[in-house]
């Protein structure tokens, strides 16, 4: 048991981190481009690229 729950959580941690890296590339993107802030702020609600 124990040895199949250790990669679903390390998968689980994996995705995260992969999802908090896109995270924080858009948030810098948005952040850098002044002019798009309001636009990127909807993207980000929609969870739309």
């Amino acid at each position: 048991m124990n040895l199949l729950s250790f990669p679903d959580n390390k998968f689980i941690q994996w995705r995260i981190s992969i999802w908090n890296i896109f995270y924080i590339l858009r948030f810098i993107l948005c952040y850098f481009d002044f002019s798009d802030l309001m636009e990127c702020r909807s993207v980000s609600g929609r969870a739309n690229s």
